[in-house]
C-alpha cells in the first residue's frame, strides 16, 4: 500500500513521468543530463532488481523494437534521438544475461528525425551499466557541438522494454 501511495504521490506532483511497471524502482528515479565541450553523459534511473534480463524473447516479433534506452534533443518530427536500441531479428534464440551484455547487444545510433520517421546518421559514442543505471556517453565535440548548439532545457529520456515503458522530460546541466 505504501508504494502505491508513493507511486500515486509521484504521478500526481511529478507530472512528467511516465511508467508502468512492477520492476521500476520508485525510491530510485534519478535522471540525469550533463553536457560540457568535451563529454554529454545522460543516465538512467535503475529499473530491474533482478539480476538477469531476456532478450530475443519468443513474444516479440521478428524486427520489432523489444528495448530501448533513448535521448531525444528537439522533437520527434525534427529533432535528433540517440541510445542503445535492440530489435529483434529473425533466426535469433532468446537469449539472457546481465544488463550490460543487453546494452552490449543493442546497435548505439543516432537519428536525425523527421515527419517521415527519420535517417540513421552513424553512431553516438557508447553506453555503459553502473550500479544498475544505464549511462549514453557521446565524448565527440563537433557532434556534441551539434546536437546542443540550441542549449536545449530539457532532453526527453525514454526506457522501453518489453514489460513497461517510462519517459521523462531532463533538466540538462551544462558545464565547460
Amino acid at each position: 500500500m505504501k508504494i502505491a501511495f508513493a507511486f500515486l504521490f509521484m504521478m500526481i506532483f511529478c507530472g512528467n513521468v511516465v511508467a508502468q511497471s512492477k520492476e521500476v524502482a520508485i525510491e530510485d528515479l534519478k535522471w540525469g543530463a550533463v553536457v560540457s565541450e568535451s563529454e554529454a553523459s545522460c543516465t538512467f534511473p535503475p529499473t530491474n532488481k533482478e539480476k538477469k534480463v531476456s532478450w530475443y524473447q519468443k513474444e516479440t516479433p521478428i524486427d520489432n523494437l523489444e528495448y530501448t534506452w533513448s535521448v531525444i534533443i528537439g522533437d520527434d518530427k525534427s529533432g535528433y534521438e540517440f541510445g542503445p536500441v535492440l530489435f529483434k531479428p529473425g533466426g535469433t534464440r532468446p537469449r539472457s544475461g546481465s544488463l550490460s551484455a543487453l546494452i552490449k547487444a543493442c546497435q548505439q545510433s543516432l537519428w536525425h528525425n523527421s515527419a517521415e520517421g527519420g535517417d540513421n546518421i552513424g553512431d553516438y559514442g557508447n553506453a555503459d551499466v553502473k550500479g544498475g543505471k544505464v549511462r549514453i556517453k557521446i565524448n565527440d565535440g563537433a557532434l556534441i557541438k551539434k546536437l546542443f548548439e540550441a542549449k536545449p532545457k530539457t532532453v526527453k529520456m525514454t526506457i522501453y522494454t518489453p514489460s513497461f515503458n517510462l519517459s521523462k522530460h531532463v533538466s540538462v546541466t551544462y558545464g565547460k
